[in-house]
Formats: C-alpha cells, sequence, structure tokens
C-alpha cells in the first residue's frame, strides 16, 4: 500500500470503532464510561464452555451502563429452539438491539443449529425486534469451516438481508496486514455482497500473545507479516501496537471512495487498558509518523 493518509484520516477510520470484551473482562473492567463513549459498541463474547447467561447478564450491565452491546450468539453452543428462543426472549426484553450471529468455535454442535444459515432459514428471527445484526467475516478462511461454505455463506446473508431490512453488517477476524481484507472486499463485490465490512484489528499485546490467539483464529498470512516484523525471540515479549495496518487501511479508504468499511473493531486480547490509552492517544492526534506507521505519545 502506497497511499500515505493524513492525520484527518487516521482519526476518521477510528470515529466508530467498536470492541469486544469476554464477560469476566467486563467484570474487571468495572464502569466502561471510565474508557468509552455513550453508546459505544461493545461486542460481549460467548465463548465455547461458557454459560450464555453471562453473556446476556453482562450485556444487560453495558446497556444500564449507556453502552449498545452486541451480544455474541454462538448458535452451535445452543442446545434447543426453546433455549434460543428463551435467550431471543431475554435480550428483547432488555431491550438489546444488536446481536452478532456465529456459529462458534464447537467442531460438533450441541443442538439443531449448525450454521447460522439454519437459524436465518428457519425464519424464527423475525419473530424478535432487533434493528442490528453482525456476522462474521473471514479474510483469511476459518479453521472451523471450508472455504467454500464460507463464501456460499457470505452470498447467503446478502440475500438475505435484502428480504428481511434491518441493519447489517460484517465484522472480521482481526489481521495484520491490509492485503487479505482488500483481496476479501474485491472478491464479496465480484459476486455482489454489499454489506459494510467492520474490520477486526488486534488492540496492544505481546507478540506471543497475539500469535497464540492467531493461531486459534485461523489467521495465515497476517501472522507471517506479523513475525516477519518481529524476527527472533526477544521480540516474542515484547508489544505490539497496530499502527501500520490501521495507516495502511486509513489510506486505501481515503484513496478508494467505493469501499465498504465503515469502521475499526479492536480486539483487546487482555490489554483493554493499554488498547484504550492508545486509542484515545490518536484519538487526540498525540502521534507522529515514522518509517512504516506512527507513534503515539
Amino acid at each position: 500500500m502506497n497511499n500515505h493518509p493524513s492525520k484527518e484520516d487516521i482519526q476518521a477510520l477510528l470515529r466508530d470503532y467498536s470492541i469486544e470484551v469476554t464477560p469476566k473482562a467486563a467484570r474487571d473492567i468495572g464502569d466502561f464510561n471510565r474508557w468509552l463513549k455513550p453508546a459505544t459498541q461493545v461486542y460481549v463474547t460467548f465463548l465455547p464452555g461458557s454459560s450464555v447467561e453471562d453473556t446476556i447478564e453482562t450485556a444487560s450491565v453495558l446497556k444500564q451502563q449507556g453502552m449498545r452491546p452486541v451480544p455474541h450468539l454462538a448458535l452451535r453452543s445452543i442446545e434447543s429452539e426453546a433455549q434460543l428462543r428463551k435467550v431471543l426472549g431475554r435480550l428483547n426484553d432488555l431491550e438489546i438491539k444488536d446481536i452478532l450471529l456465529i456459529a462458534g468455535a464447537l467442531s460438533q454442535s450441541k443442538g439443531p443449529y449448525y450454521s447460522v444459515q439454519k437459524m436465518l432459514q428457519d425464519g424464527l428471527l423475525e419473530e424478535y425486534d432487533f434493528t442490528g445484526i453482525g456476522f462474521a467475516g473471514h479474510p483469511e478462511g476459518s479453521p472451523d469451516i471450508a472455504r467454500d461454505d464460507l463464501r456460499y455463506a457470505e452470498i447467503f446473508k446478502q440475500l438475505y438481508t435484502a428480504e428481511h431490512p434491518r441493519k447489517y453488517w460484517f465484522v472480521t477476524q482481526f489481521c495484520f496486514a491490509v492485503e487479505p481484507v482488500i483481496a476479501w472486499q474485491n472478491q464479496l463485490f465480484e459476486r455482489n455482497v454489499t454489506l459494510p465490512l467492520r474490520v477486526g484489528i488486534a488492540g496492544l499485546a505481546t507478540v506471543a500473545t497475539l500469535v497464540k490467539h492467531a493461531k486459534a483464529c485461523g489467521i495465515g498470512p497476517s501472522m507471517s507479516y506479523l513475525l516477519k516484523n518481529n524476527r527472533g525471540l526477544r521480540h516474542l515479549m515484547s508489544t505490539s501496537a497496530p499502527d501500520e495496518i490501521i495507516m495502511q487501511l486509513a489510506g486505501f479508504c481515503a484513496a478508494e471512495p467505493q469501499h465498504r468499511i465503515t469502521g475499526l473493531h479492536f480486539y483487546p486480547l487482555g490489554g483493554f487498558a493499554r488498547t484504550m490509552e492508545w486509542i484515545h492517544a490518536v484519538e487526540a492526534g498525540r502521534f507522529e509518523w515514522k518509517k512504516e506507521g506512527f507513534n503515539v505519545y
């Protein structure tokens, strides 16, 4: 990427970011108003082995704090249609308006919902009052889903959204290089998939932590880029910041007015406070260019 963005381009890209937390991390953070503007989208995980009740309760607390919670609904962890209806009903009762629909990382489904497509085909979602539905995006593929199945699912979701008007978007895995994101967006365009894209960004974390999470998510070329730029074992415990990919994405968005990237989605990966301090510095313009990317101060 040769397009060099302005400071304003980078700040514009960060204007509408969202962030992800686990229920445990949310309890440790406490009051999100210390860190986030009102109505910030905060995604709440529903990981294998965890309880959906924790996800719902965390979303409820976030809403009370003035945030806009986006609870994950990992369908392979749902045991029955009755349980799914109960979860959706509780979220409606709490007036939580956005959800993220994902298949989840389980290799075997606990109930009838192996995929998001299966749930959408059943028509059950139309019985509930959600205004925003997010779908998982996979620029570099997924360890749990075959690539052809992923591409078919993207087209299916586009067709579904045309018949059931709401606000929809893709939110991606975190990436370390911009090229897979741009290539994926172009592939979507070629297949007439035009949903808005929210690009996943890893927050501040050690290189070792990033590598561990990247392997679990099936991230390929991006991880190679990360390791290439952090050679040697002594770099594994150094902290990596996402300045280079954000700079590249901002340059791409400034140069390509037809892009579908509407914001960034941060994965703190355990470093919530450090990540938020870094974001606030960028928002305030407290950064300066370096050879590649930028440094915050």
